[in-house]
């Protein structure tokens, strides 16, 4: 078993937070805290990884949640071969922007 930050210390802890600038390690935290369903750790970062590609890419300007969602989806399925099913990948993009908000960066 492979051992890491996010394993090692999985509970998600909003004093460290520094607002208006995420963390990886945060974000995966949160994800786990707040998840109501099982996903691999691989699974998370997978997600979360393409959700930071394509919020990077964004950068300046307006972005959708919705359009967010269908690209991380889309991505799952045709470039990294991720086959959990569509609502729990949204699922999962939908914590990321809750954290996202909790800490100023997304409203």
């Amino acid at each position: 078993m492979r051992t890491n930050q996010a394993t090692s210390n999985m509970i998600y802890n909003p004093a460290l937070n520094v607002p208006g600038r995420p963390d990886y390690w945060q974000t995966i935290r949160y994800i786990y805290q707040h998840l109501d369903f099982h996903i691999s750790e691989d699974e998370a970062y997978v997600i979360t990884n393409l959700f930071i590609e394509i919020w990077d890419e964004s950068a300046g300007k307006l972005v959708y949640e919705e359009d967010v969602k269908k690209h991380v989806f889309k991505e799952c399925r045709s470039r990294v071969m991720l086959f959990l099913a569509e609502e729990k990948i949204h699922k999962v993009c939908d914590l990321i922007f809750a954290y996202l908000r909790s800490i100023g960066q997304f409203l």
